[in-house]
């Protein structure tokens, strides 16, 4: 089966070179919206499934300020599903990885106030925290 992909041998070369590549409009804008809308109505829907939300956090005036993260919503949302489990992001992970298959590890809605004063967020890996061996995860933002 052929899958379209972006993502070429120079592409591939970039990624190991950097640790990075960006792509415009991976996903159509049909898509992200109703992407946004998922993540909006999981957020609404399971406030207490949002990671640091544990113990009454969220009552407090500072916890909507903070970088709050939802997993694995694409076991109880169809839309977040076909995003995370998308044939073209998948072969685009595959080609970068140089692999012959690609596993998902979990999806991730990292969740923080638009247009608003927020803390920041610090640079940071996330590798090091993921249970893999051998190490050779990539995430896909």
């Amino acid at each position: 089966m052929s899958v379209d992909s972006p993502v070429t041998p120079q592409d591939a070369e970039f990624y190991w070179e950097n640790g990075y590549i960006q792509y415009k409009n991976f996903f159509a804008p049909e898509e992200i919206a109703t992407l946004r809308t998922t993540i909006d109505q999981a957020i609404a829907d399971n406030r207490e499934r949002i990671k640091g939300a544990e113990q009454g956090g969220r009552l407090s005036d500072d916890y909507e300020r903070v970088f709050n993260q939802m997993v694995n919503l694409w076991t109880d949302f169809p839309a977040a599903r076909e995003i995370s489990f998308h044939a073209r992001l998948a072969e685009s992970a595959r080609r970068l990885a140089e692999a012959s298959h690609v596993r998902i590890y979990h999806d991730h809605a990292m969740i923080k106030p638009g247009g608003q004063a927020s803390k920041e967020t610090n640079w940071h890996q996330d590798a090091p925290y993921w249970p893999m061996e051998p190490v050779g995860a990539l995430s896909a933002w």
